[in-house]
C-alpha cells in the first residue's frame, strides 16, 4: 500500500501542465487566453443585417442555432455573401468558441442556400474565414 502512496505522490509531482495539455516546465509554453463564451445573438443579427425571428435565445451557446430574416444584404456582402436578397432566411449556427455558421435559404427567383462560415474574435466581431 505504501509503494501505490509512492507512485502517485510522484504522479502527481510531475511538471506542472497548462490549460491545452502543454507542459510549463523550462517556460517553453505559451499562455493560453481562453475566448469568452458569451455570444449575444442581437450582436450577431446587428453584424450581418438580419432580423431575428421571434422568441430566439439572447444568447448563442455551442451548438444552438437561432434564425432570423435578411434586411440589409450589403452587410452580409462584407463577409463574402453576394447576390442574395432581401427576405432571405439566415440560419446562424454557433459551431465552436469561435466560429459561426451561415445558412442563407432563398425560394426566389429560384431555389438555393449559401453556406458561410465566420470566424468571431474575443470582442463578439465577426470576421471571414479565409
Amino acid at each position: 500500500m505504501a509503494v501505490l502512496g509512492v507512485f502517485i505522490v510522484a504522479l502527481a509531482a510531475g511538471s506542472p501542465t497548462h490549460a491545452a495539455g502543454q507542459s510549463l516546465a523550462g517556460g517553453a509554453a505559451k499562455p493560453y487566453l481562453q475566448q469568452s463564451t458569451e455570444v449575444i445573438s442581437a450582436r450577431l443579427a446587428d453584424q450581418l443585417g438580419v432580423k431575428l425571428a421571434p422568441n430566439q435565445a439572447d444568447e448563442l451557446a455551442i451548438g444552438a442555432s437561432v434564425t432570423s430574416s435578411l434586411v440589409d444584404a450589403g452587410k452580409l456582402a462584407s463577409f463574402g455573401v453576394r447576390d442574395v436578397r432581401a427576405g432571405a432566411r439566415v440560419t446562424i449556427t454557433r459551431i465552436a468558441a469561435d466560429r459561426v455558421r451561415l445558412e442563407i435559404d432563398e425560394m426566389d427567383p429560384t431555389p438555393r442556400t449559401t453556406k458561410v462560415t465566420l470566424r468571431i474574435d474575443n470582442e463578439g466581431r465577426l470576421t471571414p474565414v479565409l
